[in-house]
């Protein structure tokens, strides 16, 4: 006979309704998610508003102080960041009218999952000097991915798919099984039905 000399860890027995049972997934509810979401979005624009003020004040502190090359420099610099910003946002827009173009030479819609695949033919497409997309590149790549991806432009046709019940009992049955059926359930069958 053997007695447990351990005894049990504290609100492991007993009465469990002082730790309730915790899930995997807490959820949290939608006013809390609207009060932090409000509360992040105050302390975003008083960041925003300090830092703006830092750098007014760091400005009036270097006029005053007549040292003008270090605000050349900080305009240089501000002015480099708003070039980066414009060109990569030139960059992007350039990018979506090509994937544009493409899908539009492809006349058929294409899924998410083959944007990767058509993002990866997007150098080929070229611009002319007016920044217009030149069309015979997006027809060669076209029938490029057409020939390299036929799975891509296939279309379920509309309505059931193969093997699925069509109701009503509308399907059809071999003649050599209607035989072996019994007579009452021979007469269910329609004479298309049988093949």
């Amino acid at each position: 006979m053997t007695t447990d000399t351990n005894p049990p860890a504290a609100g492991t027995g007993g009465d469990d309704s002082a730790n309730p049972p915790t899930s995997t997934k807490e959820s949290v509810s939608y006013e809390t998610h609207r009060k932090l979401l409000d509360e992040k979005k105050k302390l975003q624009a008083k960041l925003e508003q300090i830092d703006l003020d830092r750098k007014v004040a760091e400005e009036a502190e270097l006029t005053r102080k007549g040292d003008t090359q270090k605000l050349l420099d900080m305009e240089r610099k501000r002015v480099a960041d708003l070039e980066l910003k414009v060109k990569d946002q030139d960059e992007r827009q350039l990018q979506a009218r090509k994937l544009s173009a493409i899908v539009k030479g492809l006349n058929a819609p294409v899924e998410q999952k083959w944007f990767s695949v058509l993002g990866g033919h997007l150098d080929e497409i070229l611009v002319n000097e007016t920044g217009e997309i030149e069309q015979m590149s997006v027809t060669t790549v076209v029938e490029n991915l057409k020939k390299e991806w036929p799975e891509m432009l296939r279309r379920q046709a509309a309505g059931m798919p193969n093997g699925a019940p069509q109701g009503n009992g509308a399907t059809t049955i071999t003649r050599t099984d209607w035989l072996n059926l019994p007579s009452k359930d021979m007469t269910k069958w329609k004479p298309e039905q049988i093949i």
